[in-house]
């Protein structure tokens, strides 16, 4: 009976001891990460690099699963519309359309390659580009912006600024990054990778963005 309670005494110990275990586990485990949050973000304060760091896990919505599984994060994207960089999100949101319509292999989109993009993914996107830019920015304000020249592409790409002196098409570093500074529909500049523009525009009515 004796050997049976210290059988149990020494089982309830080692329990007692796991637990503390596993306590100062997961506290080094904390502390790494904030250390790795501190390297990676050094010129922001203590508080939001910890914050930046741990702030993709906290929003699941931001992650597109493709049809294979594969998982696309559109959080570096929400990031730099957050942030104003409106550059590199431009280039950030090419690299993802790519991405979730299958096409890493290609430089272009060709006639029906933008069939491939689900409308609930670009309704995503198009909801980062249009809360960033005060409803400036985004597929929407293009897609309006399209309907209102009667479907003409070339009145479209006046429109929305990607030409100068009338018939010079703008560079990539020629684009404005500014919402103030530019006409509605500037960005995201899809004539630098989409050679089918109607029908991806058309696409874009279809989904009633």
């Amino acid at each position: 009976m004796n050997n049976k309670n210290q059988t149990d005494k020494k089982k309830g110990l080692t329990t007692i001891f796991e637990k503390k275990i596993n306590r100062i586990a997961g506290v080094i485990i904390a502390i790494a990460a904030l250390i790795a949050a501190l390297n990676q973000f050094p010129n922001l304060n203590f508080i939001a690099r910890f914050i930046e760091f741990i702030e993709p896990s906290y929003h699941p919505h931001l992650i597109v699963k493709l049809p294979d599984g594969t998982k696309v994060d559109l959080w570096i994207l929400k990031r730099e519309l957050k942030n104003n960089q409106f550059s590199s999100a431009n280039k950030e949101t090419e690299r993802l359309l790519f991405k979730i319509a299958g096409l890493d292999d290609q430089d272009y989109f060709f006639q029906g390659d933008s069939q491939n993009i689900n409308c609930k993914d670009l309704k995503r996107i198009d909801g980062l580009w249009t809360q960033y830019s005060d409803n400036k920015f985004g597929f929407s304000v293009q897609s309006d912006v399209y309907l209102d020249v009667q479907r003409d592409w070339n009145r479209f790409v006046d429109s929305v600024g990607w030409r100068k002196n009338g018939s010079i098409l703008l560079t990539r570093t020629e684009l404005a990054t500014d919402p103030k500074d530019a006409p509605s529909g500037h960005l995201p500049s899809t004539m630098f990778w989409i050679k089918d523009n109607s029908n991806f525009y058309g696409g874009i009515e279809h989904c009633r963005l």
